[in-house]
């Protein structure tokens, strides 16, 4: 079998039978942008699930807190305003980190999106 092969590729130079051109103009074809933006389209669902499951895990870690710590006779008001705030930042930073991925794969669909091309 090994002659076979031999034999097969005889006088055959990988490097002189890649061009590199002609293997980089598959980038630049609409099919190849359709194809990145469906990538792209995938990885914005895949963080918006898993960021989706985190914010739940954090909203029934919220409520669980809230139940311990509003019921609790010994926590100072000053520790609950502590953990209000604590939870209110926490939610803004959360809404901010979401805008701000969401905007930057929008901007990178608009980046290939064959549509807009000219």
């Amino acid at each position: 079998m090994n002659q076979v092969f031999t034999e097969m590729f005889k006088g055959f130079d990988s490097w002189k039978s890649w061009d590199m051109s002609k293997n980089l103009e598959m980038f630049n074809s609409p099919d190849a942008a359709r194809m990145g933006v469906r990538f792209i389209d995938f990885q914005k669902s895949a963080f918006n699930t898993t960021f989706d499951t985190m914010l739940k895990m954090q909203e029934q870690s919220q409520k669980m807190t809230t139940a311990l710590m509003s019921g609790n006779k010994s926590m100072p008001d000053s520790g609950q305003k502590l953990m209000d705030d604590w939870q209110t930042q926490l939610t803004t930073n959360q809404n901010e980190f979401r805008k701000y991925i969401t905007d930057h794969y929008d901007q990178l669909i608009g980046m290939l999106n064959p549509k807009d091309k000219k």
